[in-house]
């Protein structure tokens, strides 16, 4: 009884510092999804669902703690069964969809909006409802959702040899395998296209050194490009901003040969027509500035996204393998996995939603700035008040 009231009060406190954790995650950012990126907004999906995880395990614990007979009603689990199962199955598909939202954007580069977000949580949640609903449909002869012996988690009886209890595990098992071996795909492709890009990258940089070392006889000198013999140096100078071949040399090569070329004009050349072509060369390098620029910082807001989406992938893998390697056990042996084991496995579950906020608030920049700017408008209120 003493052992079973220490596992009770361990599934106590890790369970309320996730749901802490995910709630610092959730409440300041739950009313500003229409500001946060796609895989940000499922973000938040998935910490909801890893809290009514994490908030079903909190009740039953504490309800058992508080018990003193063993006995328990089997139609008392269906609700709490329900509700694990839902917020289980939600985080596989939040998961899944972060996977697929990175490939979508890197490998297809698809453009995903918050209207395809909503659509696919809703999806998820429909298709979860129906699942999870299913062991209390078919709840006829025996029970379905059941207490297991940790004392917390109302949850299938995997190693029930009831057909429909059965039919119900091996569909649980198809709805965690799919996405997780589509996971292993989806990332194979994602890692080639990144790997492609940074090739190509230093190719391009290795192709700009050697044009950089490349001696001066070799560029082609504007002084070469045919210009209208009527026009004089007016003529000549609008004439350089159309013909001087931009693509395929560096800005400075350019900046050099037209000055050399410009030197080679009689002194009697407008000065306006000059000043013009030196404007045009100094907004084409502001607009290049600002393009590399741009691309530069998306590319990096897309490789934390990645990182982001990966950590949270493998924490939800290491998680889930234990649990999933048990139900497996039960459902073959028909013999329930000894207490030691059910409970590592369902630590490492619930371990998994106490970490997950944790992963979000480290590699997202606009989740992290909602939450701590919720404490730190905390902290200028008590201030101002102090000084009042």
């Amino acid at each position: 009884m003493e052992h079973g009231a220490t596992i009770l009060k361990t599934a106590i406190s890790i369970t309320s510092t996730g749901l802490l954790l995910n709630a610092i995650v959730i409440l300041p950012n739950i009313w500003r999804l229409h500001s946060l990126p796609p895989s940000s907004v499922l973000i938040i999906f998935l910490c909801c669902s890893d809290s009514l995880l994490l908030g079903n395990y909190l009740t039953q614990a504490a309800v058992n703690l508080k018990r003193v007979d063993s006995e328990y009603e089997p139609v008392a689990c269906n609700i709490p069964g329900f509700l694990t199962l839902l917020g289980g199955l939600m985080s596989l598909g939040f998961c899944g969809g972060l996977t697929l939202f990175r490939y979508l954007i890197i490998v297809r580069k698809k453009t995903i909006s918050l209207h395809f977000t909503l659509l696919y949580a809703g999806g998820v949640l429909a298709v979860v409802s129906i699942i999870a609903s299913l062991p209390i449909i078919f709840n006829k002869d025996r029970p379905i959702y059941v207490l297991h012996p940790t004392r917390f988690n109302c949850t299938i009886t995997w190693s029930s040899a009831d057909i429909a209890t059965r039919v119900i595990s091996v569909l649980c098992g198809l709805v965690l395998m799919a996405p997780l071996s589509s996971m292993g795909y989806a990332y194979y492709c994602i890692y080639r296209e990144v790997s492609n890009v940074f090739i190509a990258f230093r190719n391009a940089s290795l192709a700009s050194e050697d044009t950089a070392k490349a001696p001066s006889s070799d560029l082609r000198r504007p002084s070469q490009i045919s210009v209208p013999e009527s026009g004089g140096p007016v003529s000549q100078n609008k004439r350089l901003s159309h013909e001087i071949p931009w693509t395929g040399r560096r800005l400075s090569e350019q900046r050099n040969s037209i000055a050399s070329w410009t030197a080679d004009v009689p002194a009697a050349a407008d000065e306006e027509s000059q000043r013009k072509v030196s404007a045009r060369i100094s907004q084409i390098e502001r607009i290049k500035s600002c393009n590399w620029k741009k691309r530069t910082a998306e590319e990096t807001r897309q490789m934390g996204l990645l990182v982001q989406s990966v950590a949270i992938v493998s924490l939800f893998v290491i998680g889930w393998t234990p649990y999933y390697v048990m139900a497996f056990y039960e459902f073959l042996t028909n013999a329930e996995a000894s207490l030691a084991f059910e409970f590592a496995a369902e630590m490492a579950l619930a371990l998994q939603d106490v970490l997950n906020p944790i992963v979000v608030l480290i590699f997202d920049d606009k989740i992290r700035q909602n939450s701590c700017g919720v404490f730190q408008g905390w902290r200028r209120r008590e201030r101002s008040e102090a000084n009042l």
